[in-house]
C-alpha cells in the first residue's frame, strides 16, 4: 500500500506547514527585529568616514605562541605537519649536510681531478691532443696552480696553436714547482713565435736560472740574432765566450757556425771560417762537421778544399755526403758526368739506384754548385718516381745560383710539359734579367704576376731571392696584399721593405692603409708597425691603446714601452713618456737608435739636454727615418 494512502503521512505534512506559517507570521509582525533592521538599513545611508580612533599599539596584540598541550598533542599524533618535520629534524640536518659538503666537495674534486688527468695522459699518448688539451684546461681550472697538469696543458696548447698559449707557458715559467726546462719554456716559445724582445727581457730579469747553461746560452744568442743593428754581433760574443768555457759543446759551436756563415758581416765570416779551419783539424766528430761546412763554402780556394777532402776521408766511416763532398772537392772546375759519377761511389756505396738515394745525391749536387750533373741524373730514362717537379725546380735554383744559364734553360725546356703558362714566362723573365740587367722589364713581370694563380705565385716566391730587381720584388708583394687583403702580415712585411728601400712616400701610404687592431695578436709585426704610424703621427689614440694593452699583457717588452712613449711624446705628453722611460736612464743607453731617439727627447723635454746629448745616436743617421731625424734635431737643439 502506498504511504500517499495512510493517514499518518498526511497528518506529518499538515502540522510541519502550520509550523513554518507561524514561524513566517511571527518575523513579519516582531516589530523589535524590524526596527533593529530598518536602523541597519539608515546607517547604510548616512554613514560617513571617519578616521579611527585607536592607536596602533592599542590595536596590535601579542602573538599567541602555540601552548603546551597544543604540543603535546601534536608529538602524540602519528602523522606530523610537515613544516613541523623539517623544523624537528633541521638541527640534525643543516650540520650533517655541511660536513659532508665540506668533507665531500674536496674528495669529489680529487676524484674528478684525477679521471681528467687519467684521461688526459692517455690522450697525449693516443696523439689525441685536442681531448688532451681539453682535459687539461678542465683539470686547470678544477684546481688551479698544479705544476704536472700545467705541463700538460702548455704541451697541448703549443701544438694546437692556442691564442692563449703564451699566457700559460708564463704561469708555468713563474710556478713555484717550475723546472729549469719550464722556465726556459717561455723564452723558447717567445722566440719561436718571433718575439724575441720579450724573450731577451725576461731573460734579463731571471737570476734563479743558470746562465752558464748551454740551452740558457742557447736561447740568448737565438734571440740576439734576430735583432736587427748590433745583434749578430751580440749573439757571437755570447756564443765565443761559453765555447772558451765549454769547448765541447756542439750545440753552442754549430750556432756559432750558422751565425757566422750565413751573416753578411765579413767580420763575423772571416771569424767563422778561422773556427773552422781550427776545428776541421781534428780528429774527431767536430772536426768531420767543420770540413762538411768548410767543403760547401765557395769562398775557400780550391787547393785548401782539396787538403780538406783528404782530411776529411782518412777520417774514416765516410757517408755519402762525405764522398760528394770530396769528389766535388778533387774534381775542382772539371765536370762529372752521372756515369762516372755513379762508377765512382759504386765502389763505396749500396742501392745507389733507389728513388731516394737518387733524389739525396740530386740534393747534394745542387748545394755543390753541380747541377749539370743532377740534369743528367734527371734525363735518365727511370726518373724519380715522385716528386719530379720539385727536383727540377730545385735544381733550376741551383743552375741559376751557380751562373749556369744553360743548364737552367735545358731544365725549362725538358720541364715545359709539367711548367704552366706563368711559370714559363716568369722563367724567361729570370734569363732576360741576368742575362741583361741594365735594361727594365717591368711590364713584362707586371703582366706575369697579373696572370699568376696560387700555384705560380708558390713557384715564383721560391726563385724571388734569385732576382736582384726590387722593384719586381715589391711588385710582388703589392700582389700577395691585393689578393690577401685581410692578411695583415703582408702589410707588415711591405712595410718593412719600403722602410728598408728608403721609399718614405709610400712607407707613409702604407702605414695609413694599415689599421692597428683592437688586441694583441701578431705581436711583432703589430709593434713594429705602432713605431712607425706613431713616427709618422699616424692614428695616435689608436697607437697609444694598442701599445698599453701591449705592456700590461707583455710587461717585459723594452720596444713596447718605447712605442707606447713615443705615442706620448707626438701626443705631447712629456711627462708621461719621462714616467714610462725612468728606470731606463739609470743604465747605458739601448742599442737600437729609434729607441735611443725616444729616450733622448724625452730627457730633453724634461729638461736633461746634458743626458740628452748622450742618449742621442748622432752616428747612426742613416738608420733613421725622416720623422725621427726631426726628432734627434730636436733632442740636440740648444733651446730650452
Amino acid at each position: 500500500m502506498s504511504v500517499f494512502f495512510t493517514k499518518s503521512y498526511w497528518k506529518f505534512i499538515f502540522q510541519r506547514k502550520v509550523k513554518s506559517l507561524r514561524l513566517w507570521r511571527r518575523n513579519i509582525f516582531d516589530l523589535s527585529k524590524r526596527k533593529k533592521h530598518l536602523s541597519y538599513l539608515w546607517w547604510i545611508v548616512n554613514r560617513t568616514e571617519k578616521g579611527s580612533s585607536w592607536r596602533f599599539w592599542r590595536r596590535w596584540k601579542r602573538p599567541q605562541w602555540t601552548s603546551p598541550r597544543f604540543v603535546r598533542f601534536l608529538f602524540k599524533t602519528g602523522q606530523r605537519p610537515l613544516p613541523l618535520k623539517l623544523a624537528l629534524l633541521a638541527p640534525i640536518l643543516i650540520p650533517a649536510l655541511g660536513l659532508t659538503i665540506w668533507i665531500g666537495y674536496p674528495m669529489l674534486k680529487e676524484v674528478k681531478a684525477y679521471r681528467l688527468n687519467k684521461t688526459a695522459k692517455a690522450a697525449l699518448e693516443a696523439n689525441d691532443y685536442r681531448t688532451a688539451f681539453l682535459t687539461s684546461q678542465s683539470s686547470n681550472l678544477l684546481k688551479p696552480g698544479e705544476a704536472e697538469v700545467l705541463r700538460r696543458l702548455v704541451k697541448t696548447a703549443i701544438i694546437l696553436r692556442h691564442p692563449r698559449t703564451m699566457e700559460w707557458v708564463l704561469e708555468l715559467a713563474n710556478h713555484p714547482q717550475a723546472t729549469a726546462e719550464d722556465k726556459l719554456s717561455y723564452p723558447r716559445n717567445c722566440i719561436i713565435l718571433g718575439e724575441n724582445e720579450l724573450a731577451i727581457a725576461w731573460m734579463e730579469e731571471q737570476s734563479s736560472l743558470d746562465e752558464a747553461s748551454e740551452e740558457m746560452t742557447y736561447l740568448q744568442c737565438l734571440a740576439r740574432a734576430r735583432r736587427e743593428a748590433q745583434g749578430e754581433f751580440e749573439a757571437f760574443r755570447i756564443a765565443k765566450s761559453f765555447l772558451a768555457a765549454n769547448p765541447g759543446s756542439s750545440r753552442i759551436r754549430d750556432f756559432l757556425w750558422d751565425l757566422c756563415l750565413g751573416s753578411s758581416q765579413p767580420y763575423l765570416f772571416a771569424q767563422g771560417t778561422s773556427h773552422l779551419r781550427g776545428a776541421a783539424k781534428g780528429h774527431d766528430e767536430r772536426a768531420r762537421k767543420a770540413s762538411r761546412r768548410l767543403l760547401l763554402q765557395p769562398s775557400i780556394a780550391r787547393e785548401e778544399k782539396k787538403s780538406i777532402a783528404v782530411h776529411l776521408w782518412n777520417l774514416g766511416n765516410p757517408t755519402l755526403t762525405d764522398a760528394i763532398l770530396c769528389l766535388d772537392a778533387a774534381y775542382g772546375e772539371r765536370k762529372i758526368s752521372a756515369d762516372k759519377l755513379f762508377f765512382i761511389l759504386g765502389q763505396e756505396f749500396d742501392d745507389l739506384h733507389r728513388d731516394s738515394t737518387k733524389k739525396e745525391i740530386i740534393d747534394l749536387l745542387n748545394q755543390v754548385g753541380r747541377p749539370e750533373t743532377s740534369l743528367q741524373i734527371l734525363e735518365k730514362k727511370n726518373p724519380l718516381s715522385s716528386g719530379e717537379k720539385g727536383q727540377r725546380l730545385r735544381t733550376m735554383r741551383a743552375s741559376l745560383s751557380a751562373g749556369d744559364r744553360g743548364t737552367f734553360r735545358k731544365l725549362v725546356t725538358d720541364s715545359n710539359r709539367s711548367l704552366s703558362t706563368v711559370e714559363k714566362s716568369f722563367f724567361d723573365f729570370l734569363l732576360l734579367e741576368k742575362s741583361r740587367p741594365s735594361e727594365s722589364f717591368e711590364k713584362d713581370f707586371k703582366e706575369i704576376i697579373s696572370r699568376a694563380d696560387s700555384g705560380d705565385l708558390d713557384s715564383i716566391r721560391s726563385f724571388i731571392h734569385l732576382t736582384d730587381n726590387t722593384t719586381f720584388l715589391l711588385g710582388f708583394i703589392n700582389e700577395l696584399e691585393r689578393r690577401s687583403r685581410d692578411n695583415p702580415g703582408i702589410k707588415y712585411l711591405l712595410a718593412t721593405c719600403y722602410r728598408r728601400l728608403g721609399d718614405h712616400e709610400a712607407l707613409r701610404k702604407t702605414l695609413l692603409e694599415t689599421a692597428m687592431p683592437n688586441s694583441v695578436s701578431n705581436f711583432s709585426g703589430e709593434q713594429q708597425t705602432c713605431f712607425l704610424k706613431a713616427s709618422y703621427g699616424q692614428d695616435l689614440d689608436r697607437c697609444a691603446e694598442w701599445a698599453e694593452k701591449a705592456l700590461v699583457q707583455y710587461p717585459q717588452s723594452r720596444s713596447t714601452r718605447y712605442a707606447l712613449a713615443l705615442c706620448y711624446l707626438r701626443m705631447g705628453d712629456s711627462a708621461a713618456a719621462l714616467a714610462l722611460l725612468r728606470a731606463d736612464f739609470a743604465s747605458d743607453p739601448p742599442l737600437c737608435p729609434t729607441q735611443r731617439v725616444i729616450g733622448a727627447v724625452a730627457l730633453k723635454r724634461s729638461g736633461a739636454a746634458e743626458l740628452a746629448r748622450k742618449w742621442a745616436p748622432a752616428d747612426h743617421l742613416a738608420l733613421l727615418l725622416q720623422p725621427e731625424k726631426v726628432l734627434l734635431r730636436e733632442a740636440l737643439s740648444e733651446d730650452p
